[in-house]
């Protein structure tokens, strides 16, 4: 179940989802739909929510005090209410909040709902709104991420970091009380006994794979939870709810011997998660040095990579896209950031645009047609660019040029009928 922001999920569909889904066997996990109340999330007993998040977006008793701020946050405010925000404090969510959060909790132990609240996550989409984007981004563990992949994570691409831009002050501060509240959300659940586990979704926001769990562990531990109560929320919770307990989970004769084997104890103090001294996967024992070797040979293998992407970022950064697009053309990995580099170039094109710096983006797309003449999506957005500057007969040009590389192109087809010009 994934989202449906669009508000295209009935409660009649999703009923129908759930109930093929019962039918089959099989269970129903995600997101929430979003257009509807967390109540039918509920009364259908959905087998599991996956980010706590969804809970505050669809929980309607939260709405008084969070609808503005979530309208605000996914840019259905009007201006005036982001105005009239922008100059109140945010209100103290889990202070305002505590019946309906302990409510909430006996509702949710009741349904038989299991829920990853995925902490780590959340937080990181507030850090990307701060300074501490930089602390993310400094993250040793990213030395294991592909160099193609920091790229999107950059503040000047960052699209949280962006996203808000008119708003950014307002929504770092509702971020941040989010966060707080999540995590009351999740010790009220782990009071009422409802099952927790522990998850990071994926590597999209920092959260290394690997790394990830075990930052969430300590949020868990932070917010009031005992180390061994997080510990289960990352073994013997899961293998539970995913109905496999007959075979992870725990140590046992005749389970599956995937065990971590560690230097110290977590239940003194759960960092020691990440003390590591081996790892038996299935019964074949890893010692730290051959994990140790594996990552470094992994990290060893991004760094040419991720040394002239670095380069190429800087240049971007402080001296503008002609300037990056010189250090790619120089670099000896010119085949292997070709794609990102022109992804990015368009991508900065694309925000200069939205900041209505039109002269400015046309030359940073033109660029990116220089760099990438084969690329028909360097000519659609120089197309682009040129008919937002009202300069129609450019727009024609290149919107043709696109289908000259392209042939059959739908946007530019529809551009092109959208202007007025007949499609060669």
């Amino acid at each position: 179940m994934y989202g449906s922001q669009g508000g295209n999920m009935t409660a009649e569909a999703y009923h129908a989802l759930i109930a093929a889904a019962r039918r089959h066997g099989l269970r129903v996990v995600g997101h929430a739909p979003r257009n509807l109340p967390f109540e039918v999330v509920l009364g259908e007993r959905q087998s599991s929510i996956d980010h706590m998040e969804e809970i505050v977006y669809t929980h309607r008793p939260f709405a008084r005090f969070l609808g503005p701020y979530v309208d605000l946050q996914f840019g259905r405010a009007t201006t005036e209410v982001r105005d009239s925000l922008a100059r109140v404090p945010v209100p103290d969510f889990t202070r305002e909040l505590e019946p309906e959060i302990a409510a909430l909790a006996g509702a949710v132990k009741q349904s038989g709902l299991a829920v990853t609240p995925n902490l780590v996550f959340f937080r990181n989409i507030f850090w990307m709104t701060t300074d501490s984007i930089h602390a993310l981004l400094r993250a040793p563990e990213l030395a294991y991420a592909a160099p193609q992949q920091r790229l999107s994570w950059s503040p000047l691409l960052n699209r949280y970091h962006n996203s808000w831009r008119d708003r950014r002050a307002t929504i770092s501060r509702y971020l941040g009380e989010v966060a707080e509240l999540q995590s009351a959300i999740t010790l009220a659940f782990h009071r009422a006994g409802v099952p927790l586990m522990a998850g990071t979704d994926s590597e999209y926001l920092g959260a290394q794979p690997g790394f990830g769990v075990h930052t969430e562990l300590e949020l868990f531990v932070d917010l009031g939870m005992k180390p061994i109560d997080a510990l289960r929320a990352a073994t013997v919770t899961p293998a539970g709810v995913l109905q496999i307990a007959d075979s992870v989970g725990t140590i046992a004769p005749g389970k599956v011997a995937d065990v971590v084997l560690l230097a110290a104890n977590p239940l003194s103090d759960i960092r020691n998660t990440r003390r590591i001294t081996g790892v038996f996967r299935a019964g074949r024992w890893l010692p730290r040095a051959q994990i140790a070797a594996a990552l470094d040979s992994l990290a060893d293998s991004y760094r040419p990579v991720q040394t002239v992407l670095s380069a190429f970022m800087q240049a971007l950064e402080t001296r503008g896209a002609a300037a990056a697009l010189d250090v790619y053309r120089r670099s000896p990995q010119r085949q292997e950031i070709a794609k990102p580099v022109e992804n990015v170039i368009n991508s900065y094109g694309y925000r200069v645009l939205g900041e209505q710096r039109t002269k400015d983006a046309i030359e940073i797309f033109r660029l990116n047609t220089e760099a990438f003449p084969q690329e028909y999506n360097t000519w659609d957005s120089l197309a682009e660019a040129y008919l937002a500057d009202g300069q129609k007969e450019l727009a024609i040009t290149y919107y043709r040029k696109v289908l000259e590389l392209r042939p059959g192109d739908e946007n530019a087809t529809r551009m092109l009928k959208q202007i007025g010009a007949t499609v060669k």
